[in-house]
């Protein structure tokens, strides 16, 4: 049979945004965010997981773990901007029909979403005091009150709560005694230090003044505490009347690198953690729904496997021998053109007659890496993921190599050896120290070849085993 060119099958697709920043996809780009996510089966089960627990309204805390450069930022993304807008806008945009349907049981929601990135957050110094809740406020509440326009609408540090506390119920006379008590230390009235230095010194000398006063205001310190009562200002029917809260925390584990040396400071974080993941939601029955991304495995104290438990365990690309990597790779650079469908079976009746490694594929295993032979993305997956950012890294390998005009121009599959007119593979990849010499040494054969005097045929045929054997 006569099969057409590759380059008649596929539509490419434009170079992929392989690096995307957390806040920004999904705020300023939600729809693109949403629609360039690939749904594998065992990534939509993860979705089915989180938005079940969602529409139930059970706050329950999730880890996602990965490979650097597998995807988790865009999988944080995806799933913020998708339970932040339940409009059937954006929701169509999601490319799978079990995923859509979730948007009836959503509708009725309203989560205020946290969402903040603990990159470059971490303190150098392992004595800082700057704790993971001081990061929650400060880079995760902050923005999101201030985005949503209630920022001046809820108290959520100490600081702003204790003047909330002298604004609303401190009495006339204890008012005017503060405020007497602080002129004297500071030579400034309590609202020269609001106006001008913020909330932490206006309250500064407060508690000397409670200490020698007697009075003893009634303020939600500890950390469940005080994330009980942001969650009950957001919640309330006479404030902003959300329905719960939902904290995405990416990054987690070159923050936690740095702070898991002071084991004071570990058990600090784990503590936030297993409150918003576990005690809000179990002890208070509060909806807040954690989700905390990771390259490192679930800390001892979070850990649980099921519906009830800390934090569930959702992994991706978590298999070597799966194809959840060969999939989000083809889907990303190219779609298949579904008019030349009768073309495309034709490719896959050949290759499962005349090749041994296409007899036990499946027609829709055949269409997943199409137009790559299988054994492509084995190849690129290994030799991405030392030194270099795995899946990612790997991505722009297929992308490169599915815009070379020459292979498209072929009527037989990309094969491995192909993989070489990459200039990331080549240029980038084997660059890494851990491939320099063995590359360099690929080179030389290369070149020696050239002097063997074979004719145009038998020449690219030479070089097409030996980088098949080099790879």
């Amino acid at each position: 049979m006569a099969l057409l060119p590759l380059q008649d099958l596929i539509i490419k697709k434009p170079k992929p945004l392989l690096t995307l920043e957390l806040l920004d996809a999904f705020q300023n780009h939600p729809e693109e965010t949403v629609e360039t996510y690939i749904f594998t089966e065992n990534i939509q089960h993860h979705f089915e997981q989180i938005l079940d627990a969602v529409a139930r309204g059970q706050g329950q805390g999730f880890w996602v773990q990965a490979e650097y450069g597998s995807g988790k930022t865009h999988f944080l993304a995806t799933i913020a901007a998708l339970l932040a807008d339940t409009s059937k806008t954006l929701w169509d945009k999601a490319d799978s029909p079990q995923i859509r349907q979730f948007r009836q049981r959503m509708q009725n929601m309203r989560l205020l979403p946290v969402v903040l990135s603990l990159r470059g957050e971490a303190s150098g110094d392992v004595r800082s005091e700057r704790s993971l809740m001081d990061v929650l406020l400060e880079k995760g509440f902050e923005p999101a009150l201030a985005h949503a326009g209630i920022a001046n609408q809820i108290q959520l540090t100490p600081a702003q709560e204790l003047l909330n506390w002298y604004d609303t119920q401190a009495s006339p006379i204890i008012q005017r005694d503060l405020d007497e008590f602080i002129s004297r230390k500071t030579n400034k009235s309590l609202k020269q230090l609001r106006e001008r230095e913020g909330a932490e010194a206006a309250v500064e000398w407060m508690p000397e003044y409670f200490a020698k006063s007697g009075v003893k205001p009634d303020l939600n310190i500890g950390v469940k505490d005080r994330l009980a009562s942001i969650y009950r200002q957001l919640t309330a029917k006479n404030g902003p009347s959300y329905s719960g809260i939902l904290v995405i925390i990416d990054e987690y584990e070159g923050w936690s690198n740095i702070r898991n040396l002071v084991p004071e400071a570990r058990a600090q974080d784990e503590d936030l953690l297993e409150t918003l993941g576990y005690l809000l939601p179990k002890d208070l029955g509060l909806a807040v729904h954690t989700i905390v991304a990771s390259q490192s495995a679930i800390p001892a104290k979070l850990q649980g496997g099921q519906e009830g438990d800390r934090y569930i365990r959702l992994g991706l690309l978590a298999g070597a021998g799966d194809r959840e990597y060969d999939i989000i790779a083809s889907r990303r650079i190219r779609q298949l053109d579904k008019e030349k469908r009768p073309e495309l079976d034709d490719y896959y009746r050949y290759y499962r007659e005349a090749f041994d490694f296409a007899k036990g594929l499946s027609a829709k295993e055949f269409d997943d890496t199409f137009p790559f032979q299988p054994r492509c993305f084995e190849i690129v997956r290994r030799i991405t993921s030392r030194d270099l950012p795995g899946p990612r890294s790997g991505i722009m390998v297929l992308y490169e190599t599915l815009h070379n005009d020459a292979l498209l121009q072929r009527n037989t599959l990309i094969r491995a050896a192909d993989l070489m007119t990459s200039a990331h593979l080549r240029n980038d990849c084997f660059s890494q120290l851990v491939y320099k010499q063995n590359y360099q040494a690929y080179q030389r054969a290369s070149d020696d070849m050239q002097a063997l005097g074979l004719d145009a045929e038998d020449a690219a045929l030479a070089e097409a085993i030996l980088a098949t054997l080099y790879l």
